[in-house]
């Protein structure tokens, strides 16, 4: 049975990550619970990061720039499994993502619990059109001149990195 992006269920969490409830994806957003996703930042082998722009059609942040790979975990998903299945996606890329950390992302339209991934991969970048509009690559100084295009969870992780 096919479900919208809305009903799909996730997994809402307290501070310390522990499962509280399962619920679906819009009453989550709606009640701005802390839920699980997972972020990929990926690179390339020049060291230049790999950007989605998301698609226009996207509940949050329409045709805003944004990690590559990223996305909710669902019932039943582990981060690590969450992150390959993303990745596979998104980015049609088979690949096993290094573990960076984890960290509270309180933007301004939800909270999360993110598990942080690396990957490095050259491409070709597949992309999912249905989620994102367009592949950009960027050196670290043109991202922080890109920085006001980024999604506030984009921001977020890129600063609990150090990259910005």
């Amino acid at each position: 049975m096919e479900t919208s992006d809305q009903d799909e269920i996730l997994i809402v969490v307290d501070a310390q990550d522990n499962v509280v409830d399962y619920l679906p994806r819009a009453r989550v957003h709606e009640k701005k619970l802390l839920h699980r996703t997972i972020s990929i930042v990926t690179f390339n082998s020049e060291g230049k990061i790999v950007l989605q722009r998301r698609s226009k059609n996207k509940d949050t942040y329409p045709g805003m720039l944004g990690n590559a790979v990223g996305g909710h975990v669902t019932k039943e998903e582990s981060y690590l499994d969450a992150a390959k299945n993303e990745a596979l996606e998104e980015l049609n890329i088979d690949i096993e993502p290094e573990f960076l950390g984890k960290a509270i992302i309180n933007d301004p339209l939800h909270r999360t619990m993110t598990s942080i991934f690396k990957i490095t991969h050259d491409g070709p970048y597949d992309f999912n059109k249905e989620e994102i509009d367009e592949i950009i690559i960027l050196s670290l100084e043109e991202i922080k001149e890109q920085f006001e295009k980024l999604s506030e969870s984009t921001k977020i992780v890129f600063k609990e990195l150090g990259i910005v």
